[in-house]
């Protein structure tokens, strides 16, 4: 599976429940750590810690993740530091999540280092407290030797770990410490992203956004956040705040958002979406509200989904590939010369105009 058990339990009867419980049917597919975090509805992280005893999770939780793993005839594994073959482990950490940008990264992450011979866990989290109580638990259990986390920074605590056990780690997207990431400048590319729509003539343009507060969105959305109220101020257009509303970064929260900005008083001529989910989610609803793209209101993303090409979808496409192939150098190169300093490797984006964008509207 693809979740990390331990060699020393303080709960093993927690374990011995979640076998046990109505015995496995070895004629059905084995179920993973991910399918019983999905059907939990928690992180894979919580599922690890509720399933083998360890403190800081709610005991009403611990009972629904026990219960979940029964119907699901989940058997949590034991394992080391070590693959099938001896190979080491790289554990990919990020958001708790059903988004296209991440599931889609950890798994090119994956085929880079599972290529270069190293095992691959992946873990998701809800927070960046539960991703640094989650690497802390990693190491001091001896669960994985190395870490590619995203998107979330990494706390000092779990930063003052990774350097007591010297384990390699890289970051995507945000800094965390002395760490090496690969990135590219959410700020900059957003701001291209909304320049060209005032380029194009429109200045009521509405902003579609991931949660700013301190959740799984808040790096990335206060990045792009930013580069939307540069290029307005760069183009001496005052910022309205009915123009900017909380997406959720997911297709019907980018629907429900376009929905309440199509009812203000003066209502944008143009979208720029957080996401392409929530750009998807907006093109929906302006289809269900008989408004035509682009001619009565244009629209643009972020990340190039696999599905916006078909779209029709302009947006700013994301090197994913490159992330996924630096990424797995970066350890490489840190596991075969440990004293070895890696600098930080900043991607390049790219604009992708396609039919969801136009000029301004004429009355």
């Amino acid at each position: 599976p693809a979740g990390a058990g331990a060699t020393h339990l303080q709960g093993a009867s927690h374990l011995e429940s979640a076998r046990h419980l109505n015995g496995c049917d070895e004629r059905r597919p084995a179920q993973t750590i991910d399918d019983v975090a999905k059907k939990a509805a928690v992180s894979t992280a919580t599922v690890s810690r509720a399933l083998r005893g360890l403190p800081n999770v709610a005991e009403a939780t611990r009972s629904h993740v026990l219960k979940v793993a029964k119907e699901l005839n989940y058997v949590m594994q034991m394992q080391s530091t070590r693959g099938l073959n001896g190979s080491k482990v790289i554990a990919i950490i990020r958001p708790l999540v059903d988004q296209w940008f991440y599931s889609k990264i950890s798994t090119l992450v994956e085929l880079e280092l599972r290529a270069a011979g190293y095992h691959v866990v992946h873990h998701t989290v809800d927070s960046q407290d539960e991703q640094s109580e989650l690497i802390i638990e990693l190491l001091s259990q001896k669960l994985a030797d190395a870490f590619i986390t995203v998107s979330f920074p990494i706390g000092l605590n779990a930063l003052e770990y990774i350097d007591m056990h010297q384990a390699p780690v890289v970051t995507l997207e945000t800094k965390s410490g002395n760490l090496p990431r690969v990135y590219i400048d959410n700020t900059e590319a957003a701001e291209l992203a909304v320049r060209y729509l005032i380029n194009l003539g429109h200045s009521r343009i509405g902003f579609i956004y991931g949660s700013t507060k301190i959740t799984r969105f808040e790096y990335i959305s206060s990045s792009r956040y930013k580069g939307y109220k540069r290029a307005l101020h760069a183009a001496g257009i005052s910022e309205d705040h009915d123009l900017e509303v909380l997406g959720n970064d997911v297709y019907r929260g980018g629907a429900r958002a376009l929905k309440q900005l199509m009812t203000i008083k003066n209502p944008p001529t143009a979208i720029f979406a957080m996401t392409d989910e929530m750009a998807i989610g907006a093109l929906k609803m302006l289809r269900d509200m008989n408004l035509e793209v682009p001619k009565h209101i244009s629209v643009i993303g972020f990340d190039d989904n696999d599905v916006s090409e078909y779209l029709g979808l302009s947006t700013i496409k994301q090197p994913l590939t490159r992330y996924g192939e630096l990424a797995a150098e970066m350890i490489v190169s840190k596991f075969n010369k440990p004293n070895i300093q890696i600098i930080d490797k900043k991607l390049t984006y790219e604009l992708v105009i396609r039919a969801s964008t136009g000029p301004k509207f004429q009355m």
